[in-house]
């Protein structure tokens, strides 16, 4: 998905382990996730309750970063 002043969904992939996803759109928006087991990292999940996931259920104007598992 874009728009006029480019993506509104963007993954940032920084290194074999890291992630970082965008949702810039104005409604929760499901992103599907590169292949891999990845984990939400702190403050984006839990220390205590990881969230490991395949498609992220990003929220308006949400961003999350990821560390593969």
């Amino acid at each position: 998905m874009s728009g006029k002043n480019g993506p509104k969904l963007m993954q940032i992939l920084l290194s074999d382990r890291f992630l970082i996803a965008i949702n810039a759109t104005l409604e929760v928006t499901d992103i599907v996730l590169p292949e891999g087991e990845w984990r939400a990292v702190p403050p984006f999940a839990g220390e205590d309750n990881p969230v490991i996931t395949a498609v992220w259920q990003g929220p308006a104007h949400g961003l999350c970063v990821f560390q593969r598992g």
